[in-house]
């Protein structure tokens, strides 16, 4: 295993945690620890004993996005080839423009809990709303601050219109409101809100619930509820189609059908 220097990678049997470790910068993201999460995401998604992912931060903050360094050479390289402001065009996009919620959803299948202990903000956000559940401390909020900063919100546009409707998410995204857990669990952004010193281990059992469900039809299932976002509901039952013909070679739909006609639960580890 590497040694990380901005990240932390711990594991429990089959489950491992990433935890975003620059405390004393709220956990904001350098080049360094883009870097070390994209190896880690690699790593876990390779290694077929590894089931699940958890995804927290060091100290108070989850995650308060770029490093302001970093922002502001962003800033002054967009700035420089940015269109003129009346021009409201498509301009090229700036090479490695990407956002990093993006790479992590086309790296990583498997499931993945985010444990949000504390503020989540920018790209820190996208990375929270990228994990297919979460679950949030009671000093969490997620603080959306683009619009604050003179800048086009990120990964949020996609996200939040998904999961709140459009009137909440232009109305956070706009005001640059925070919400706070409270809301979010109101709202269907995380599905539990937890006093501080619970979260770790209501993340860890939430994450063994997950590691005994299959791995390959798991991952399946999860490309295939964002596949229908963007789909038809015929294109996505093709597409189901086609993902369980392939999964059928894992073994796991004889086990589980094998486990229910003989009245045990199944074994997929």
């Amino acid at each position: 295993m590497t040694d990380y220097r901005e990240i932390i990678w711990d594991e429990r049997d089959s489950v491992v945690r990433i935890t975003f470790n620059r405390p004393e910068k709220l956990n904001s993201i350098s080049h360094t620890m883009r870097d070390e999460l994209v190896e880690a995401w690699q790593h876990f998604q390779a290694d077929d004993t590894k089931r699940v992912l958890i995804l927290t931060g060091a100290g108070k903050g989850f995650c308060s996005g770029e490093d302001v360094r970093i922002l502001a050479q962003n800033v002054e390289r967009q700035a420089a080839q940015a269109a003129p402001a009346s021009a409201i065009r498509p301009v090229p996009r700036p090479k490695g423009s990407s956002p990093l919620g993006r790479e992590f959803i086309q790296i990583v299948r498997k499931p993945v809990i985010a444990a949000l202990n504390g503020v989540a903000a920018g790209a820190g956000i996208g990375l929270a709303l990228a994990a297919d559940i979460r679950i949030a401390s009671t000093e969490a909020r997620f603080a959306h601050i683009y619009s604050r900063r003179g800048r086009v919100t990120s990964s949020e546009v996609w996200y939040l219109p998904r999961y709140i409707r459009l009137g909440p998410a232009l109305s956070h995204i706009l005001l640059a409101d925070e919400t706070s857990p409270e809301e979010a669990l109101r709202l269907g952004l995380v599905v539990k809100v937890v006093p501080p010193e619970a979260l770790e281990e209501e993340a860890w059992a939430l994450a063994s619930r997950l590691a005994e469900r299959p791995l390959v039809s798991t991952q399946f299932t999860k490309e295939a509820v964002r596949f229908g976002l963007t789909h038809t509901l015929e294109e996505t039952m093709d597409w189901v189609g086609w993902a369980r013909a392939v999964s059928a070679g894992s073994g796991e739909n004889r086990e589980g059908t094998t486990a229910f006609l003989e009245k045990r639960q199944p074994r997929f580890r």
